[in-house]
C-alpha cells in the first residue's frame, strides 16, 4: 500500500485481533482453556475465537450467572479488561479511530466518526460490532488505524532537544506512574503483588503492575488461612502515589484531560492541588506530559 492509500478499515472484532498485543490475546486463550468446551457460552461469555462470528443484535451488557463461578471467571475478566483497556488507549492516542452508525437515541442512516476523547466512556459489544457511550448506540462499527504526524508525538526540552525515548512524550496515567516515579517504589508494589494469587489480586482496587504469570500460584488448602491481607500492598501503593504527587507538585510533568462532568471552581486546595468534592469533576482521556 502506498503512502497515498487511505488507511485500512477493519470490523471492530478483526481490528481488536489484528492490532492488539499478542501476549494479551494469549493470556485470554490461556484462561479460556481452563473451561470445558461450551462452558463459557453457558456462562454467556463470548470465547475469543467466536468474536468475528457477528451477532446481529448488539447487547450492552450480559447477565452472568456467577454463583460459584465468580472466582473462576475473575482471571478471564481481568484478561479481557487488559485487552480492551489497551485498545482504548490506542483510541485515546488517536492511533485508532472508530466509526459507526447511530441507532439510539435516534436512528441515523450514515456512519459517523466517534471522537477519540470519548475513549474512556466507551463500552464494547465486540461480537455485535457495536459501541455504547452514554445513551448512544453505534452499530456496524469499524476501526481505522493511522500513523500520527511526527509533530504530534515529538516534544522538545528547553534546549530544543527532541525527546523520543518511551515515556518522554505524552503517555497514559498508569505508564507515567511507573516510568516517572522512584523505581524502587514501583518494584516494591510488584514485590507485594507477587505474594498474592491472580484470584486475590482480582479483589483489590489497585491496577496490576506485575505480569499475571509473575503472581503466586494457589496452594492446596490455602482457603483455610482466611481472607488475604493487603495491608503491605496498600502501604506500598500509598508511598508510590505520594512520590507521584510530589513530582507533580514540583512541576516535573502535568496532566491533560477532557472534562466529562461539570464542576465548580470554588473548591478547596490541598497541597497545591485542587481538591475535588464528590461529583465535582471527572476527567477522561487523561494523559501525562513531561515539563520541558
Amino acid at each position: 500500500m502506498n503512502s497515498d492509500s487511505p488507511p485500512e478499515a477493519l470490523p471492530l472484532a478483526e481490528a481488536l485481533l489484528a492490532w492488539s498485543d499478542p501476549t494479551l490475546l494469549a493470556t485470554i486463550r490461556e484462561e479460556e482453556a481452563k473451561f470445558a468446551p461450551g462452558e463459557l457460552e453457558r456462562l454467556d461469555r463470548d470465547p475469543l475465537h467466536s468474536i468475528t462470528d457477528r451477532r446481529m443484535q448488539p447487547r450492552r451488557s450480559r447477565v452472568i450467572h456467577l454463583n460459584d463461578n465468580g472466582p473462576r471467571l475473575a482471571p478471564l475478566r481481568r484478561a479481557w479488561d487488559s485487552l480492551l483497556n489497551a485498545f482504548l488507549s490506542m483510541i485515546e492516542r488517536e492511533e485508532v479511530v472508530l466509526a459507526g452508525r447511530m441507532t439510539k437515541p435516534e436512528l441515523r442512516a450514515k456512519p459517523e466518526t466517534l471522537p477519540c476523547a470519548w475513549a474512556t466512556e466507551l463500552t464494547f459489544d465486540v461480537r455485535g460490532a457495536a459501541v455504547f457511550v452514554g445513551e448512544h448506540r453505534y452499530v456496524g462499527v469499524v476501526a481505522t488505524r493511522r500513523v500520527l504526524p511526527l509533530a504530534a508525538v515529538l516534544m522538545t526540552n528547553a534546549s530544543g532537544q527532541v525527546l523520543t525515548e518511551p515515556g518522554d512524550g505524552p503517555t497514559d496515567l498508569l505508564e507515567a506512574l511507573t516510568r516517572w516515579t522512584d523505581l524502587k517504589l514501583v518494584e516494591q508494589v510488584r514485590v507485594e503483588e507477587r505474594g498474592h494469587t491472580r484470584h486475590e489480586m482480582s479483589q483489590v482496587f489497585w491496577p496490576l503492575l506485575s505480569a499475571p504469570g509473575e503472581l503466586a500460584r494457589p496452594q492446596p488448602n490455602s482457603w483455610m488461612g482466611g481472607h488475604p491481607s493487603f495491608g503491605l500492598l496498600d502501604t506500598s501503593w500509598s508511598l508510590l502515589l505520594a512520590d507521584f504527587r510530589k513530582r507533580l507538585l514540583r512541576g516535573e510533568f502535568h496532566l491533560v484531560g477532557v472534562m466529562t462532568v461539570r464542576w465548580s471552581p470554588t473548591v478547596g486546595q490541598f497541597d497545591g492541588l485542587v481538591k475535588l468534592g464528590p461529583g465535582c469533576c471527572q476527567a477522561a482521556n487523561l494523559i501525562m506530559l513531561p515539563t520541558p
